[in-house]
C-alpha cells in the first residue's frame, strides 16, 4: 500500500481523499479516510495543512467606559439545567457602572 501512496505523492492529501474511491477502493476494499491518513503519515509524506482565510483588517473601536448609572448596558445569554434535566435559558441585561442586573428574561 505504501508503494501506491508513494506513486501518488504529488497529489495533495485532500485530492488523494477525493480520488480514493476511484483509485484505491478497487485495489484495497474497505479503505477509509482514517486509514489513508495513517498510511500517508507513516510513509512520511507531507500532509498539507489548509491556510486560514485572511480577512481584511478593520479598525477596532474601543469599548465605552461607563461614567454613570444607565449609560452603558450589557446583554448576555445564560443557560442552566434543572435537576429533572430540563434546560432553562435566560437573557440578562446588566448595567456596566453599578453591575446591577436590570432585567432577566427567562425562556
Amino acid at each position: 500500500m505504501f508503494t501506491v501512496f508513494r506513486q501518488l505523492h504529488r497529489l495533495a492529501y485532500a485530492e488523494l481523499l477525493r480520488l480514493r474511491i476511484d483509485l484505491l477502493r478497487p485495489v484495497f476494499p474497505g479503505i477509509n479516510h482514517k486509514r489513508v491518513y495513517r498510511i500517508y503519515s507513516a510513509a512520511n509524506l507531507a500532509v498539507r495543512k489548509r491556510k486560514k482565510a485572511k480577512r481584511p483588517v478593520s479598525e477596532r473601536i474601543p469599548l465605552q467606559i461607563a461614567q454613570r448609572v444607565n449609560e452603558v448596558r450589557s446583554m448576555d445569554f445564560v443557560s442552566d439545567s434543572l435537576a429533572n434535566g430540563r434546560r432553562i435559558k435566560c437573557l440578562t441585561v446588566a448595567d456596566d457602572f453599578s453591575h446591577e442586573c436590570i432585567d432577566i428574561a427567562v425562556d
